[in-house]
């Protein structure tokens, strides 16, 4: 699994700069994203933050798939509690783990998909202090790296680029459950 590295550099030039050091590290140029100000151009080659780097939808399905098992949950109860003469469309000859699982997950499905579509009008939450410098005119470079090389690629940046901030690693470095 990826990781991304996030980075704010001070304006573009130190971004292709940027840019081309992480080129010149063997890192791919389909995996170093870079989000600006709305109407900044990029160098031809250099690839602007996804969608899914920018917004929210990542966070929010998650949250999502959460609330809709729970509630998926409580409804198959509740329509279990329930004589099945009241409600004939949920009788079945399911066994009630069967019924449980089924709207379990399609509430998960269900609500996942929704908060998802949400997500995607709010910007990403955890971009939320880097965002008043993009505004400045700031940078932030995104590079998705594979968990080894990490260090070695935050030491380049660091090295090459005093004037970078560090924000971070999306998911986080360590697992939290050992």
């Amino acid at each position: 699994m990826k990781r991304r590295l996030y980075f704010m550099l001070p304006d573009i030039s130190a971004a292709r700069h940027a840019w081309k050091e992480m080129l010149l590290a063997c890192v791919d140029n389909r995996n170093i994203h870079f989000l600006i100000k709305a109407g900044t151009p990029l160098a031809h080659r250099m690839q602007p933050a996804d969608i899914l780097e920018r917004t929210d939808a990542l966070h929010e399905g998650g949250m999502g798939i959460l609330l809709g098992a729970a509630l998926g949950l409580l409804a198959g109860v509740l329509t279990l509690l329930f004589p099945h003469e009241y409600f004939p469309l949920w009788y079945t000859n399911l066994d009630w783990t069967g019924i449980l699982a089924i709207t379990t997950l399609v509430g998960a499905v269900a609500s996942g998909l929704g908060m998802a579509m949400l997500g995607v009008g709010l910007s990403n939450s955890d971009l939320e202090a880097a965002k008043d410098k993009i505004s400045r005119g700031g940078v932030m470079m995104i590079v998705s790296v594979p968990l080894h090389r990490l260090s070695e690629l935050r030491r380049v940046v660091e090295t090459l680029h005093p004037e970078a901030e560090y924000y971070g690693v999306w998911p986080a470095k360590h697992a939290v459950f050992p």
